[in-house]
């Protein structure tokens, strides 16, 4: 059974890293197609590039919606674990909230499995949210 939860986690550290790929990625498409029209050959690469493209949109696209079913409270506690992780970030995410490190805690586990059922429709948890 396909663990929905390890993937979000997966998504969200991987999400700057696919941002940053969408600003890249349409000029090297550009430029390849240039490429094709001299040597056809390329054109596979066009199309895997394309198709890397679009699955990157498609994937911000769900993270996007899936973190705007979240509280502001949820949206920071998931970006500070996971988006842009440092050092340390639950000791400054109770600094930041006022707030124990359990409640730290539960707040990303209730966040997570929020983001996870809209990104994914699944849960592997029984709990209920």
């Amino acid at each position: 059974m396909k663990d929905w939860k390890k993937q979000t986690v997966q998504d969200l550290k991987r999400y700057r890293l696919l941002r940053a790929s969408l600003e890249t990625l349409p000029r090297r498409v550009e430029l390849l197609r240039d490429a094709a029209r001299e040597n056809p050959r390329v054109s596979r690469d066009v199309d895997a590039l394309s198709l890397s493209m679009e699955l990157a949109q498609q994937q911000c696209d769900a993270i996007d919606c899936g973190m705007a079913c979240l509280t502001d409270e949820e949206q920071w506690v998931l970006q500070r674990f996971f988006i842009d992780r440092e050092p340390g970030c639950a000791d400054l995410l109770c600094e930041e909230l006022g707030c124990e490190q359990a409640q730290v805690y539960r707040v990303r586990e209730r966040a997570l499995q929020k983001i996870t059922t809209a990104m994914y429709g699944a849960w592997d948890d029984p709990q209920p949210l």
